[in-house]
């Protein structure tokens, strides 16, 4: 059984959490989920989009990229911007998560994006 590369983003990303929360403790649950879940999310919503995108037209996926990492900046600031009126929510270790989760998922997509395009030249 082949399993897509998206959903290897979510299983990854779950993994670490639960990983990170049992080392950390129990008050890193909420705030490192929270961290954790808005880069998987996207990141798995943009490799599925350029991935489809590749197979029907490759000359559009460039344009389809920049677009998509405007669209990822500004879902981020918002989302940022309402975990932080959650009342009583950690924040450094919301951040870490975020941090860490955030350059992660994009090192795993620019190297998926890479071995996929060198492979289909």
């Amino acid at each position: 059984m082949k399993i897509r590369f998206s959903l290897g983003l979510l299983l990854l990303g779950l993994g670490l959490w639960g990983l990170v929360a049992a080392v950390a403790g129990p008050a890193f649950l909420l705030p490192g989920f929270l961290g954790m879940i808005a880069p998987v999310v996207l990141g798995m919503i943009t490799v599925e989009l350029i991935t489809r995108q590749y197979d029907r037209d490759p000359r559009k996926v460039t344009k389809l990229m920049i677009g998509s990492f405007g669209v990822k900046m500004v879902v981020y600031a918002l989302y940022v911007v309402l975990v932080f009126q959650i009342p009583g929510l950690s924040a450094y270790p919301f951040i870490f998560s975020f941090t860490g989760f955030f350059i992660l998922l994009h090192i795993l997509e620019a190297l998926y994006f890479r071995a996929k395009f060198q492979t289909n030249s």
